[in-house]
């Protein structure tokens, strides 16, 4: 337990001193976006405007490597759920999204990817990886780069996604909620309100039964920002308001 909040603490630790610097630096190269364990515990990947993706080690803190992505920013981290590999997605027109065998420390490129956004995550098994490319659509990678398929997921921007526990589906989220098998056929797609929104982040319960949403707040105003709770059928179990702030990230 004190492992686990010693862990939790440097996290937190790295995000809020990044904070501090951006606003004293005016952000140039040191905002931290994305932060994540690896599943082992050894190591913690941490990328945003540095023009490298860091690599620290899980017990010390202590910087191990870094691995360079020129001009770009690193939106979001992806560890294998069982390899020592890493799943990377920017927001840049040189690199896009790229996977990292951190064994043998050699980058592998996605077949035919010609942008990127904010959503990624492996499948269950991690064979399967997603990534959010030309905004509004989703493509589905090998865990060697070959391109599985490529669909539309939302009408305006696939701002996050996150994939069934133990099924090869996932659920989108943008200006809607999207439920798609792992070759973009459509199980369900709702809208979270009767206002226009803007859905920032997804996450499945462990269980499969339901998953939670955060967002922006309705589109016009930013206002009422809610996390929701829904499951599969489209019904909403609960919901969170109150927020002066946007929701980026759950877990």
């Amino acid at each position: 337990m004190i492992e686990a909040n010693v862990k939790t603490w440097f996290l937190f630790l790295i995000l809020i001193l990044t904070w501090n610097k951006a606003y004293q630096q005016t952000e140039d190269k040191k905002t931290i976006w994305t932060v994540a364990w690896s599943p082992n515990g050894k190591y913690i990947a941490a990328g945003g405007n540095q023009d490298v993706l860091q690599l620290f080690d899980g017990k010390t803190f202590e910087l191990i490597k870094t691995y360079p992505v020129k001009a770009v920013q690193l939106s979001r981290i992806k560890w294998h759920p069982f390899k020592n590999m890493l799943a990377i997605i920017t927001q840049s027109r040189t690199i896009k999204a790229r996977i990292l065998d951190l064994d043998k420390e050699v980058w592998i490129d996605l077949q035919g990817i010609e942008s990127s956004f904010r959503g990624l995550d492996w499948n269950y098994t991690g064979n399967l990886l997603a990534v959010s490319e030309f905004e509004a659509a989703v493509s589905v990678y090998k865990i060697d780069g070959t391109l599985v398929s490529r669909f539309l997921a939302d009408p305006k921007a696939v701002a996050g996604l996150d994939w069934h526990p133990s099924k090869n589906i996932m659920v989108t989220v943008g200006s809607q909620i999207g439920i798609y098998s792992h070759l973009g056929d459509t199980i369900k797609t709702f809208w979270p309100r009767l206002e226009e929104a803007f859905l920032l982040c997804v996450e499945w319960h462990v269980s499969g039964d339901f998953f939670v949403v955060g967002d922006y707040g309705d589109l016009k105003n930013a206002k009422d920002k809610m996390v929701q709770f829904w499951n599969m059928e489209g019904t909403k179990r609960n919901e969170i308001k109150g927020s002066t702030v946007e929701y980026r990230n759950i877990r």
